[in-house]
């Protein structure tokens, strides 16, 4: 979902209960060629799956043949009963295994490269999947501002993108504490102040006059102190009711 379209979700009239609901449809829209791209990169990873085995067989196999043809040369070259045929079968020897040891560095080299290939395509996967989730443990969070959205994602994948992997069912990604997207994000919207200034101020006032917390507009914000007096489960409550840290 681009900047422009959700610029026009947030100018339209509404409650933003009904611009979220919009911008999760969007996000599902978003979703529809992602779910193309996975069927694409599956079948590239079967034909270089393929690929990969097809080029094993054929090492294996010229490596038992090279070996062959080695192990008679030399059969040949102890058998030999002149100087001259004996240095016509060493030099004939020397260069089969010259021959073979290109070989096998040409295809070692091709099945590295397809390796790297292989690798790529499943990052590339794995980045789409975290973007993803992230963009939906955002806008979950009430972060709709074009601008805070890229700060966060930004903030979020250079340090904590690189920790998510598919997870069983290949949709949801987790790292290692098996904590996925949505948890880190949520956790760390209570928890560090540098994700909490994404997170919305919402009108908690009833009236033209603001809120009863005596801030403008009736937006809730505490001290720095203050928080640190609360309990996790009053911090997570604070903040998700759109709380901000003053």
């Amino acid at each position: 979902m681009n900047e422009e379209a959700l610029l026009a979700i947030l100018s339209e009239e509404g409650t933003n209960e009904e611009k979220a609901k919009k911008i999760f449809a969007a996000h599902k829209a978003d979703r529809e060629p992602l779910e193309r791209a996975k069927e694409k990169i599956l079948a590239e990873k079967r034909a270089e799956q393929e690929k990969h085995a097809k080029l094993a067989g054929e090492i294996e196999a010229e490596r038992e043949a090279s070996e062959a043809r080695i192990k008679e040369l030399e059969d040949r070259v102890g058998k030999a009963s002149s100087e001259d045929a004996k240095k016509a079968f060493e030099a004939q020897l020397e260069r089969e295994r010259l021959k073979f040891d290109a070989e096998r560095k040409k295809l070692e080299a091709t099945l590295a490269e397809k390796d790297t290939a292989h690798s790529a395509l499943f990052e590339r996967r794995r980045l789409d999947l975290v973007g993803l989730n992230l963009e939906n443990a955002m806008t979950k969070l009430g972060i709709t501002d074009p601008d805070d959205r890229e700060n966060c994602r930004d903030k979020f994948m250079s340090t904590h993108g690189a920790n998510f992997c598919p997870g069983d069912n290949d949709e949801i990604p987790i790292n290692k504490e098996h904590n996925t997207v949505a948890e880190v994000l949520g956790k760390l919207a209570t928890t560090v102040s540098a994700y909490q200034k994404f997170i919305p101020v919402k009108n908690n006032g009833g009236g033209a006059s603001g809120g009863s917390n005596g801030s403008p507009a009736g937006k809730k914000v505490i001290s720095r102190e203050k928080s640190d007096q609360m309990s996790p489960q009053e911090k997570a409550d604070f903040f998700s009711s759109g709380g901000k840290i003053g």
